[in-house]
């Protein structure tokens, strides 16, 4: 069995990839599965439907109801099951879960690397790992933007800790760790991996997504540039796939260039930028 797994930090573009590559005829993309696993399932999926009325969650949504005690390796086992025994082997599994590389220390439910963990283990299944990285300035903005609209009711010391956690700096030494860390997993477990940037994927798109097929054995289809036509499942990932003016085609989310809270940060964290321009721009498999 073949699965395309999405690796890479969380605001990278990996449900945009999910929904592209759900218009390849064998692709079907699944979102996060360890996401939804580990938290809980969303609503809805992008298919249209509520998840416990998908034609394919719906079944694993009531299977897991009663058997609460299934560990995480468990269940991902049953959604390669279910996805076999709806599809067939000829079909490919695509798996945004990214990775959350984060912990000080490891632990028995490996959400580090977010089930890539089991997939490197299993002989029978012919993975390959598309590592979906973004500019940091762009990705440090993201989250800044999206941190200026939670407010919460913090203690002083709380306030001042998560002043500084959020900050533009602490972003770029977050954003250098945790794709170092990505690294050095896909390098350690000889993971057959193409690396692809958000910003070639939005700005180079039919170069980028030919190099891409080509990288997965597959013929590249004009469809993948209309994601909204993707036939993924997803019941977890970005909120945009419910957005048409976001999924009609690829475009780059630019307002980041009109900022100017990411100065400091990109004028003196020299050694992240260097590494940010090698790994955001120059092509390269892992």
């Amino acid at each position: 069995m073949k699965i395309i797994y999405i690796a890479g930090l969380y605001h990278t573009g990996s449900t945009l990839m999910d929904l592209t590559l759900g218009n390849l005829p064998k692709d079907i993309g699944l979102g996060e599965i360890y996401k939804g696993l580990r938290e809980g399932f969303e609503e809805m999926c992008s298919c249209g439907q509520s998840t416990k009325d998908c034609s394919f969650w719906g079944d694993i949504h009531k299977t897991l109801k009663g058997k609460k005690k299934l560990d995480m390796q468990a269940k991902y086992d049953l959604v390669i099951a279910t996805f076999v025994e709806k599809y067939g082997h000829d079909y490919i599994l695509v798996d945004s879960s990214k990775c959350h590389p984060f912990n000080l220390s490891s632990n028995k439910n490996n959400r580090d690397m977010q089930g890539l963990n089991f997939l490197i283990n299993k002989p029978e299944i012919d993975l390959k790992v598309i590592h979906m990285v973004r500019d940091v300035r762009s990705w440090s903005y993201g989250l800044l933007m999206r941190d200026e609209r939670t407010k919460d009711e913090l203690s002083l010391i709380n306030q001042i800790y998560r002043k500084f956690s959020r900050s533009a700096s602490a972003r770029f030494l977050q954003w250098y760790w945790g794709h170092k860390k990505i690294l050095n997993f896909l390098k350690k477990h000889k993971v057959e991996t193409l690396r692809v940037s958000y910003e070639d994927l939005a700005m180079d798109t039919e170069v980028t997504l030919t190099s891409l097929t080509d990288f997965l054995e597959m013929n590249y289809d004009p469809s993948m540039l209309i994601p909204s036509e993707s036939k993924s499942h997803i019941v977890v990932g970005n909120p945009m796939r419910f957005r048409k003016a976001d999924t009609k085609k690829i475009k780059y989310d630019s307002r980041w260039l009109s900022s100017n809270k990411l100065y400091f940060s990109s004028m003196f964290l020299r050694p992240i930028m260097n590494f940010n321009n090698k790994l955001t721009y120059k092509k390269k498999s892992n």
